[in-house]
């Protein structure tokens, strides 16, 4: 979910690299290297996000979302 607050900024950029990609391993690479992402498992989260969930606008819901899992996860 960290992941998904980082991608509202560069939401152009990533849809382009998913629309460049020549299959959903690639676009997850792309989604990665563009946002300097180690974790693969971040990338296909963001790769698998809604739309919805990327815009920036829905930083605070997204944020709330984290904490809460964070919360959990002690």
């Amino acid at each position: 979910m960290r992941a998904q607050l980082a991608v509202g900024e560069a939401l152009d950029r990533v849809a382009q690299a998913i629309v460049t990609a020549a299959s959903d391993e690639d676009a997850i690479a792309a989604i990665a290297k563009l946002l300097d992402i180690e974790e693969k498992v971040a990338a296909d989260a963001i790769y698998h996000s809604s739309l919805r969930e990327l815009r920036p606008a829905n930083a605070e819901r997204l944020l709330r979302r984290v904490e809460q899992h964070s919360s959990q996860q002690e």
